[in-house]
């Protein structure tokens, strides 16, 4: 069997003695390259088609028959708003060379305009290469879909622009989704007015013994179903376990966890056995115990709460989609709201033992609202709380070991890359990170993002260097089966990371 493409020849670009890891990056940012140098060229082509504009007809469906040129070339309108006009035929030259359709081809010169005209901000980041394409097509097609005009637009991309470098992809598609609700309220009511209107719920016939079920609901009522399901599929796990079995897997429990809620009084009575004081001639079931429990974190600027109606403001939840906050009272009808006091950032609680007590780790979370992995869009409220400096349990005094100053937000899999393998953080200040890699890249991770700051020359070997012996090798075992996809209304149900 061959090797790959890559053995022996190394990428042409990357100077002699450079290990993988300098020739990965080379290769990266030459597909930076190459699709932004394919994006300008196709508005060049859109813009330079050999034709003086006398000669084009204008974008009318009568002159050609009236000028007794069937069928002659015209201006036409390719991208949205704010976008220029382009010679018809262009698209004619582009398909053939590209190997598309010439419907396909039109698409992708709607693209490049959009992003150019549209998104002059992002166009540059795309030309500069510190936003990749892929990317910026994605804002491009996601202004398009809010329906927002060239100057709304815009004004995303201008807004948009200070932080998508910095954030990492997730946290700035859910920056961008804030942006639009913000850039047009108005808009914002009419799509979610729209999306109201669409609600409902739907099933199928039987299929091998199975009925698939969706819905559209209201969001707090989408909410309390979701709560109400996961609360008695906690129950039935446990009752599995206390038969001495292995419960059945999530999403078995959560089907029968919905099932059991099209039999009302059952499911109150289910509830009651294993929630309830045990009182069985209670004449009536309390509501109010049955009442699945909703935790939301609103995050939201006090000017806002003090506008008539909210004004303009933009609430972000963790977890879902930005709402208004003239929105909030919709999104919270019926529900009993209870307001937790503020965290106070400047005044950060200390403790000698090893675990994190709740005030401290709130603090945390606030302060680093995601994983200090580079560009990570995990929240904190996933990971765990690691210590910069390691804990010392020899030290029976404690010297206020676990702190702020000394915690940080780290996924499982970095926080055992950090313990075992030689990958570190170091706190510069409370809530700013220095993380070096095992290949000895630098990163400096912040709240409000990461910003690569290059590679350590001593990290650098050659291919025929062996890897240096930093941490034990202890031999690989297989992991365990990977579970099977989840069900598409049920993807990243209770594993989608806070915004």
């Amino acid at each position: 069997m061959s090797e790959t493409v890559l053995e022996g020849h190394p990428h042409p670009g990357t100077p002699p003695g450079q290990d993988v890891y300098d020739q990965l990056a080379v290769v990266l940012r030459d597909e930076r390259v190459s699709a932004a140098a394919r994006l300008a060229l196709i508005v060049r082509a859109c813009a330079e088609e050999d034709l003086c504009e006398q000669d084009l007809l204008d974008e009318d469906p009568a002159p050609d028959a009236a000028l007794g040129r069937d069928g002659a070339e015209r201006w036409v309108q390719v991208g949205a708003d704010g976008t220029p006009r382009v010679a018809e035929f262009v698209v004619l030259n582009l398909q053939a060379l590209v190997g598309c359709s010439v419907q396909a081809m039109r698409a992708r010169m709607a693209d490049a305009l959009n992003l150019r005209h549209r998104h002059p901000c992002l166009w540059e980041a795309v030309q500069d290469l510190t936003v990749e394409a892929w990317q910026a097509m994605v804002v491009v097609t996601e202004c398009l879909r809010a329906g927002l005009g060239g100057q709304e637009a815009m004004q995303v991309d201008e807004w948009l622009a200070e932080g998508i470098a910095l954030l990492g992809w997730a946290r700035a598609r859910r920056l961008l989704k804030g942006l639009i609700v913000r850039v047009d309220p108005a808009l914002a009511a009419e799509r979610a007015a729209k999306r109201r209107e669409q609600r409902g719920v739907w099933s199928s016939s039987i299929e091998d013994g199975c009925v698939t079920v969706e819905a559209r609901l209201d969001g707090v009522d989408g909410l309390a179903l979701e709560a109400q399901v996961a609360r008695i599929a906690r129950h039935l796990a446990a009752d599995a376990r206390a038969e001495g079995g292995e419960p059945d897997p999530l999403p078995h429990r959560r089907a029968r966890a919905l099932a059991m809620l099209a039999t009302p009084h059952l499911a109150a009575a289910y509830l009651e056995d294993h929630e309830g004081t045990g009182e069985r001639s209670a004449p009536r079931i309390d509501p109010d115990k049955l009442r699945p429990q909703v935790k939301l974190y609103l995050h939201l600027h006090a000017d806002d709460v003090r506008l008539p109606e909210g004004g303009s403001g933009v609430v972000r939840l963790e977890k879902h989609d930005p709402v208004t906050v003239a929105s909030l009272r919709d999104l919270l009808r019926g529900s009993v709201v209870r307001v937790h006091p503020v965290v106070d950032l400047n005044r950060p609680p200390v403790t000698d033992a090893y675990e994190v007590p709740d005030r401290l780790r709130e603090h945390v979370v606030f302060r680093n609202p995601y994983d200090l992995m580079p560009w990570s869009g995990t929240g904190s409220r996933e990971c765990d709380l690691d210590h910069t400096e390691e804990y010392d349990f020899d030290d029976w005094e404690g010297r206020e070991q676990t702190s702020a100053e000394n915690l940080g937000p780290l996924g499982r899999t970095g926080h055992r890359g950090k313990t075992h393998a030689g990958f570190d953080w170091e706190q510069l200040k409370p809530g700013v990170f220095w993380y070096t890699t095992e290949a000895g890249f630098q990163y400096l991770v912040t709240p409000n993002g990461t910003m690569p700051m290059g590679r350590h020359p001593d990290a650098r070997r050659t291919p025929s260097q062996p890897a240096p012996a930093t941490r034990p090798v202890t031999e690989m075992r297989e992991g365990p089966a990977m579970p099977p996809p989840p069900p598409p209304h049920l993807e990243g149900v209770g594993e989608d990371p806070p915004f």
